[in-house]
């Protein structure tokens, strides 16, 4: 049977069958003798209330979808109100989406009403026509009262708990900024939004001190339960029940979590924790059965997430347990909500702490991952589905290697909510982990929505289709000027703006921190936001309107081709049917052939032919190019022209044939047979054109061939359906109103895709925050581009800051300082200490450390360490770094650099330093200038010679050299010790002391540098000796406090003088003291100074 396009069809309930596909459900509809089957998904009523028949429409692209308008009597009545999401807000043109029932709403005109996009509003039902609603706005009721962060403070003081403190710091904190603002703005959700964050870092937070903060974890729970049981809080909510259900139950489910970290906070800190995760997963694996399996899971899990040294052993043997049970039904019956709660608990705990290193955790966390979706495969009410399959495939990406995978595209689109396909995966492929990330995650089609999913707030908008990523201003109707371009991974991210960036040059720059600028202009530009004045789109496409258009597509699917049509201004979106263009047809390789002109897309008018009820339009050109078609045979006829035409048809009384100005004709038959593709000249007899049936004729008679005279092989050569082509793009031109070049096209399609779907899916700030966790793990998988490392991390900072996520943002901002400090040490070959300390401090103030901010900080912190021992000593170095290869690598390669100074090995160390490189994945500089690994500060000095002062002309001077060598010593004994590298400049870079030694030998360059080396010993010991006691209090400072070492980097000696802190102040001879600040050494005048700072040191 072939369908009509556009025509509706209806099926009793024994002409298709249900299928069910995760959590959603299918209407198959089988073609008799043809194989061919057309999927219908269900509204959300008939999942649970199979309909007796449908009634579909069949579209262009070969699908049926149903026209649920003939549900509208059965569905609502007049009179009563329903709850509608807004889904585009626009004056006398809302869409809106009834979420209980799942059918949307579209040119909805519901007066002057100030709404926001995916707000939730309530509507009247008013009249119900045959095709519409009629829906007028019912207003909310004001809200009484306003549970604000003050008033928590409030409710604290009166119910006695042990909060202040604590509350008055959160109110200023960074990380609850985001809170605040809803707090301020009366919306209740903000209590529970911080009760998940905190509780989201009960697990790192408690595990550190478990036995002396789980008294914080009972207050926790004392005041999150008495805010959830107060009237303050229930009033807040306005009689909004359905938000204050949902609410309760969140909170109601952190209560709990909260008592299982409790329990299990004790059982840890009394050695009890252990032998209880032992106990429990032997019963559960011999008995199948355990008393309350809920709580006892609840605690086993917790356990697992502050004690994670249990993990390894323990969780393999419960994810035994859930797969030999599987088909159990009993047992599913008995265990299911607790194994659900324990896999959703575990896997929320694990993606807080995921280490792209650490292999045998990801596996861990792909399994139960796995195991979670196949036991809820059926579940309708699992909110964290997407999330979790999202995470799914990053993992995967991650445990491949693969970050430009087809795996990253389906964790973008899983995260948006786009994938409604089932598993790639059964419970036979858990036994094989490899497999199932290897293979069964990447292969199959990516999502199944055609649709886009986008977060909108009152400035910016982010839409994400298959593989892409578009980041533009709200409300950006005209053409818009592209920002930046990024490939990240397998993702393409756009951001384009209403005005162009004044730093655009540092997106494409290697200095990471022009990048940086240049983030900040677009965000700058970006959040001011778009202020334009909106037309409705019921103003202008309207049937029988004319619009300026050009086609962006081909649908490729249906029995004819059908164009994707869009208007300039990117607001009216349709289909034009090649039918709606001409009366014959022909095939050709692609749209543009057609529809492009020297590059350039052509813009065409066209009339609007009807609106659908979805509020897209079908386009024609027919009428149009038939008037023109029929004024060129005129004038041909009038004229006594004979037109050229080729034969595209053969079959019946007369042959079809279309001449080279686009007009067909009609060929009578004569005494010339004619063949296909044949190139006539004809002789019009008639001319009849009907505009009011919508006909034209041309009737003609074969007049000759073509003579040998005539230049036409490349006419005679085109086969029909070229020449087709090319008279149809000669027939357009006639419509042509301008042209788009390339650059403009690019600019048009992205903010033509923002007006492009009016039934987006939403994105979730939750949904938001998983996409920039997507970046941030590209971030960390490309970490060899430096580039685009630093790119990935902007990018998922930009995704922060639209979502309103400041502590993520303040997060990633920090690692993008980070990427860029690690980009100085390439380029520079030595960290900056004291950026390094800076950017740790920082992060001090952010809680909770994510894995990839804590292994840049242990990154830099090492790299910090090069050639300072004292440095690495200090470091905290985690119990678990073996885990990070490379880290522990990094940290082994820095030991041994460091403990082979003054070993006179300069290559090696070179050797070992450009492994550094290589294990972070670092670019050895072409040129590299060879300079120490440290700065001047408060523990290194740099001085070129101990004979030659600065700026005195190359003339020696032992005795002021002297002074300022001895000068820097006594400032390191007496503050905290230090290094005086002398034969280096003043950026690090070792000079050697070639000059000295030809001084100590007589200005003679022929020396022994043994010799040499024994002199500058005794030169340096001379000076000190002359201004400085050699033995203090009975102990001689050398070598003890004063120690001289010496090493040759790239052919040129340096000498190292190491200086130990002294437990008393050391004076001059004459009673002058020097101490050590950052980068420089002091004197101390002031004789009471002089005096408190001996007895201090005396003290200490």
């Amino acid at each position: 049977m072939r369908y009509e396009v556009g025509k509706e069809y209806t099926f009793t309930s024994k002409e298709f069958i249900t299928q069910r596909e995760q959590d959603k459900l299918y209407f198959i509809i089988g073609e008799n003798g043809t194989g061919q089957t057309y999927r219908i998904r269900a509204l959300k009523f008939q999942t649970y209330n199979i309909p007796e028949r449908l009634i579909v429409r069949y579209e262009a692209d070969d699908s049926f979808t149903q026209v649920v308008s003939r549900l509208y009597p059965e569905i609502y009545e007049e009179g009563s109100v329903h709850t509608f999401k807004v889904q585009q807000a626009k004056p006398g043109n809302f869409s809106l989406q009834d979420e209980e029932n799942g059918i949307g709403h579209y040119r909805v005109d519901l007066g002057p009403v100030k709404v926001n996009r995916f707000d939730y509003i309530s509507c009247r039902i008013e009249k119900v026509f045959p095709d519409r609603l009629l829906l007028s706005y019912v207003e909310p009721e004001t809200k009484s009262t306003a549970f604000t962060f003050d008033t928590l403070l409030e409710f604290v003081a009166r119910e006695s708990t042990p909060w202040m403190r604590v509350a008055a710091r959160f109110k200023d904190s960074e990380s609850f900024a985001q809170l605040m603002d809803l707090a301020t703005k009366g919306n209740p959700e903000w209590f529970v939004q911080g009760a998940a964050m905190m509780y989201r870092r009960i697990p790192q937070w408690l595990g550190a001190a478990p036995e002396r903060r789980v008294v914080w974890v009972d207050r926790l729970i004392s005041l999150v339960r008495h805010v959830v049981e107060s009237a303050d809080y229930l009033s807040s909510f306005s009689g909004n029940e359905a938000l204050w259900l949902k609410t309760r139950d969140e909170l109601a489910n952190i209560i709990q979590q909260l008592e299982y970290y409790s329990v299990a906070a004790r059982n840890v800190a009394t050695g009890e924790a252990e032998q209880m995760i032992g106990h429990t997963i032997a019963t559960l694996r011999q008995c199948g059965w355990i008393y309350k399996p809920e709580e006892r899971m609840g605690v086993l899990i917790a356990t697992l997430s502050i004690a994670p040294q249990f993990t390894f052993s323990n969780v393999a043997g419960l994810f035994e347990v859930i797969k030999s049970n599987r088909s159990n039904q009993h047992f599913l019956a008995m265990f299911a909500p607790a194994l659900k709660r324990m896999l959703e608990m575990y896997i929320e705990t694990g993606r807080e702490a995921i280490n792209p290193y650490n292999r045998n955790n990801l596996r861990e966390l792909v399994e139960a991952i796995a195991i979670e979706l196949l036991l809820r495969v059926d579940d309708d009410d699992f909110a964290l589905r997407d999330s979790h399959r999202g995470l799914l495939y990053l993992l995967a990406a991650v445990v491949t290697g693969r970050h430009d995978g087809p795996e990253v595209k389906k964790a973008l689109l899983t995260f948006a909510g786009l994938n409604t396909l089932p598993l790639e995966f059964d419970w036979q492929n858990l036994d094989n982990i490899s497999q199932i990330c290897g293979y069964r995650l990447s292969h199959g089609p990516l999502c199944g929505q055609q649709r886009r999913a986008q977060f909108e707030n009152d400035k910016v908008t982010v839409a994400v289709e298959p593989g892409a990523v578009m980041i533009q201003p709200r409300n950006a109707w005209g053409a818009l000027k592209n920002a930046r371009r990024d490939t990240i991974g397998a993702i393409d991210v756009s951001i384009d703006l209403a005005e162009r960036v004044a730093e655009r040059h540092g997106a494409s720059s290697a200095n990471l921190r022009l990048q940086r600028l240049a983030w900040q202009e677009i965000e700058k530009i970006l959040f001011k936001g778009v202020d334009v004045e909106i037309k409705s789109r019921a103003e202008v496409a309207e049937a029988g309107a004319t619009v300026e258009v050009v086609v962006t597509g081909q649908n490729t699917r249906g029995p004819v081709p059908d164009f994707y049509v869009r208007s300039i201004d990117g607001r009216i979106r349709g289909m034009l049917a090649f039918n709606d263009i001409v009366p014959y047809s022909f095939t050709f390789n692609h749209w543009r052939d057609i529809f492009n002109d020297n590059n350039t897309h052509i813009i065409l008018q066209a009339r609007v032919k009807d609106v659908r009820p979805d509020g897209t339009c079908r386009f024609t050109l027919r009428d149009t190019l038939r008037s023109d078609c029929a004024s060129l045979a005129q004038s041909d006829n009038d004229a006594d022209e004979h037109p050229l035409v080729k034969v595209t048809d053969i079959r019946g009384n007369q042959y079809k044939a279309v001449s080279d100005k686009g007009y067909s004709v009609l060929i009578e038959h004569g005494p010339q047979e004619l063949g296909l593709n044949d190139l006539v000249y004809v002789k019009i007899t008639n001319v009849n054109h009907i505009p009011s049936q919508g006909k034209l004729y041309v009737n003609t008679k074969f007049d000759h061939f073509p003579g040998e005279d005539e230049d036409m092989e490349d006419l005679q050569t085109m086969d029909s359906n070229q020449f087709c082509a090319e008279a149809l793009r000669y027939q357009l031109s006639g419509l042509f109103k301008g042209r788009m070049e390339e650059s403009e096209w690019n600019s048009f399609q992205s903010a033509a895709r923002e007006q492009a779907y009016i039934r987006d899916v939403e994105i979730t700030p939750a949904a938001m925050a998983d996409i920039a966790f997507l970046f941030e793990t590209l971030a960390e998988m490309t970490r060899s581009d430096l580039v685009r490392c630093h790119s990935a991390l902007g990018i998922a900072k930009m995704v922060s800051d639209i979502s309103g996520n400041n502590t993520l943002s303040a997060s990633l901002e920090l690692q993008m300082r980070m990427q860029e400090a690690l980009s100085d040490f390439a380029l520079a070959g030595r960290p900056d200490a004291r950026n390094i300390e800076e950017l740790t401090g920082k992060a001090l103030n952010i809680r909770p450390l994510s894995p990839a901010l804590s292994s840049r900080i242990l990154t830099l912190q090492i790299l910090a360490g090069l050639d300072n021992r004292a440095h690495l000593s200090r470091i905290a170095v985690p119990t678990d770094i073996s885990a990070d290869r490379r880290l522990k690598d990094l940290l082994a390669l820095v030991t041994a650099y460091n403990a082979l100074e003054g070993f006179a090995v300069g290559d090696v160390r070179t050797v070992i330093k450009k492994q550094v490189y290589t294990t972070l994945s670092l670019p050895w500089p072409e040129v590299c200038t060879l300079r120490l690994n440290v700065q001047e500060d408060l523990y290194h000095e740099f001085k070129t010679s101990a004979v030659y002062p600065a700026d005195n002309g190359m003339r020696a001077d032992e005795r002021m050299q002297g002074d300022v060598i001895v000068k820097t010593i006594c400032a390191f004994l007496n503050t905290e010790g230090g290094t005086l590298y002398i034969g280096v400049d003043n950026n690090g870079i070792p000079r050697g002391l070639d000059n000295d030694f030809r001084y100590l030998n007589s200005g003679l360059a022929d020396y022994d540098i043994r010799d040499m080396q024994d002199k500058y010993n005794l030169l340096l010991q001379r000076q000190i000796g002359a201004r400085v006691s050699s033995i203090i209090e009975g102990r001689s400072l050398f070598p003890e406090f004063i120690d001289i070492e010496w090493e040759e980097m790239d052919k040129r000696w340096i000498c190292r003088v190491k200086v130990n802190p002294f437990h008393r102040g050391v004076l001059w001879k004459d009673g002058r003291l020097f101490i050590r600040k950052p980068g420089a050494s002091e004197e101390i005048f002031d004789t009471g100074a002089i005096k408190k700072f001996i007895e201090t040191r005396r003290k200490r």
